[in-house]
């Protein structure tokens, strides 16, 4: 909890307005994004080890 919010607040200052929204979205479409694909590998490899 504490890392999302230093993370956001850190893009906040940084980022300009007029592309917060665009850098926000791909930020969330890479961490939520990825989230699937980490899930069938893990899948994967725990069934390789049985």
């Amino acid at each position: 909890m504490v890392w999302n919010v230093a993370t956001i607040s850190f893009r906040q200052r940084i980022i300009p307005d007029t592309i917060l929204g665009r850098v926000n979205s791909i930020y969330r479409f890479f961490g939520w994004g990825a989230m699937p694909i980490e899930a069938l590998a893990g899948g994967a490899l725990v069934s390789l080890g049985q």
